[in-house]
């Protein structure tokens, strides 16, 4: 199955034929997106700032530009580990507190299994590990989710 967000991928790099990263894009070109997610958040010191809650996450993006809605993860069908479970919907917006920002850059990361890289020649949706890590100052900064 081709890799679900891949059209929301903006400058998309391989690295040794085992992993891909892109930035997110929205199809007006913007890159600021407000995220809204179904897991729980952390103060992001150690670990990602969401993590998963009752076993699943789903992350959202929302376009500051024109309000597209992106699913950008969802445990339940992304991935070689996707499980299907009963789906949450109650959708909790992203801010780190201590600055109050609610608007984001991220890039995202995705980890394959070599023979799993490509399907019919396109970027597979069965990835080993998603990482997605906000954009500060030009550079990845701490995770948003390290799936």
């Amino acid at each position: 199955m081709k890799l679900r967000i891949l059209d929301y991928l903006d400058d998309i790099k391989e690295f040794n034929g085992e992993a891909i990263s892109g930035k997110l894009r929205c199809t007006c070109g913007n890159h600021q997106f407000e995220f809204f997610h179904t897991g729980r958040q952390t103060k992001g010191i150690l670990a990602p700032y969401i993590i998963r809650k009752n076993k699943q996450l789903i992350l959202r993006a929302k376009c500051v530009c024109c309000g597209e809605i992106i699913d950008v993860y969802n445990s339940m069908i992304d991935g070689t580990n996707a499980k299907t479970q009963e789906e949450s919907h109650d959708f909790i917006p992203f801010v780190i507190p201590k600055i109050e920002k609610d608007e984001f850059e991220v890039v995202i990361k995705y980890n394959y299994w070599i023979k799993q890289f490509k399907e019919n020649g396109e970027y597979s949706n069965l990835f080993e590990e998603c990482f997605i890590y906000i954009i500060e100052n030009g550079k990845e900064g701490n995770a948003l989710i390290e799936e």
